[in-house]
């Protein structure tokens, strides 16, 4: 019997398989942590072409183009751009919003002193997030916008 308990004793003395069970123990939080990092970049890289593709239309109306051009090539720029699990991107048609400062008024109006409102593109699009481990079940949103003044010698009778 004295032989049987020293053995136990031993056994629970020994370090052997300790490295094991405290991997099993940590392996969890690893994965979980590794899996959340993959999702903030992925959401990162996603945010990042959204804001691409916003900036190709700003471009386009900075070289003067009408809004009917600035909206061809945010849709080209989607199509080109986006990628396979962006494809509930919403890009909305770009707005023109006439503003004194920062109110907003109407394209005919006068800011005083003789100065005529500005044009300011105004950009938007959003994006449901799907997350590598949950899905859809975050019930998150990538949004990005983007607003532009435009020269005065840009002329919203282009279209």
């Amino acid at each position: 019997m004295e032989m049987v308990v020293a053995g136990a004793g031993g056994f629970w003395r020994s370090e052997r398989g300790a490295s094991a069970v405290e991997f099993a123990l940590i392996a969890p939080l690893l994965i979980l942590m590794l899996l959340s990092a993959a999702d903030l970049a992925l959401a990162v890289n996603q945010r990042m072409v959204m804001q691409h593709i916003l900036r190709v239309g700003a471009q386009t109306a900075m070289a003067g183009g009408s809004l009917s051009e600035v909206g061809r090539a945010l849709e080209t720029a989607e199509d080109t751009l986006a990628t396979g699990r962006m494809s509930d991107l919403s890009v909305s048609d770009p707005v023109i919003d006439w503003r004194c400062g920062t109110r907003s008024v109407d394209r005919r109006a006068s800011c005083g002193r003789g100065r005529e409102p500005s044009a300011v593109f105004v950009f938007a699009a959003g994006l449901p997030f799907r997350s590598i481990v949950l899905g859809d079940r975050l019930g998150m949103d990538i949004e990005v916008a983007l607003e532009l003044e435009v020269p005065l010698s840009w002329s919203a009778d282009n279209d």
